[in-house]
């Protein structure tokens, strides 16, 4: 099957492959979110009708105010959904989580709340003039299959490979000794780790150690190890077996 790919050059030479998301899955996914945000902003509308004649004195008083405050509430509801799923849940609202997508930066890094925030307040544009056809057209014609969002937040909609269609690598340890605490660390960054250790075979060993230690000590602060000290690589490979034993 042919697929778009993004690849991502890091400065100690090693090349990342992310496998970007067709506009077909993401017209899947932006469905399902569409339903889940529909039922939220029905619930929210309905609570609040419901709730109306036991506050018939502040709605005397205030109805004007509070049915504004109450439609800006619905009206941010699908941007709140997004930001909260994608920066909570590793880029993942819950149809992209249903189609095995994520969103991330173009540096392969996890999504951030700024990058998030704005990737959807311009959303807004995307759907103009209706069906989201501003959005339709960007991603088609962008390279990396953008929409105007993405573009400006600089983020990527890839597709997540299961690891059984993406591993050929198999840790060399077990996990033993005092248990990890590698919460912290997000399932995009221990995807990355697995992919340094399929990469690592073929790099020059200088190249292997640097971006070993680059991984680390991206990590390190972030990882409760109990006292245990371990070098580089085997310390990356304790972060993916914890992560990957939390996984299953």
């Amino acid at each position: 099957m042919l697929e778009d790919r993004y690849s991502i050059e890091t400065p100690e030479g090693l090349r990342l492959d992310l496998v970007l998301a067709g506009v077909g899955t993401r017209i899947v996914a932006a469905v399902i979110d569409s339903l889940v945000i529909g039922v939220v902003m029905f619930g929210v509308l309905f609570g609040a009708i419901a709730a109306a004649p036991a506050l018939d004195a502040i709605i005397e008083e205030a109805g004007f105010a509070l049915g504004i405050l109450l439609m800006a509430f619905v009206a941010a509801i699908p941007l709140f959904y997004y930001v909260v799923f994608e920066t909570l849940d590793g880029g993942r609202s819950i149809g992209k989580r249903a189609l095995r997508l994520r969103v991330v930066r173009t540096n392969g890094l996890p999504v951030g709340f700024a990058a998030s925030m704005i990737r959807n307040l311009i959303r807004i544009v995307d759907l103009l003039p209706g069906a989201y056809l501003v959005g339709l057209i960007a991603v088609v014609a962008s390279s990396a299959n953008q929409r105007v969002g993405d573009l400006a937040a600089g983020t990527l909609v890839i597709r997540e490979v299961p690891h059984e269609e993406a591993t050929t690598w198999s840790p060399t340890a077990e996990l033993s000794g005092p248990r990890w605490d590698a919460s912290a660390v997000t399932d995009a960054e221990a995807d990355t780790i697995r992919y340094f250790f399929e990469r690592a075979p073929s790099l020059d060993p200088s190249q292997r150690m640097a971006f070993a230690r680059r991984l680390a000590e991206d990590l390190r602060d972030r990882v409760a190890t109990s006292g245990e000290l371990l070098p580089d690589e085997g310390f990356l490979e304790k972060v993916w077996l914890t992560k990957e034993q939390h996984r299953q």
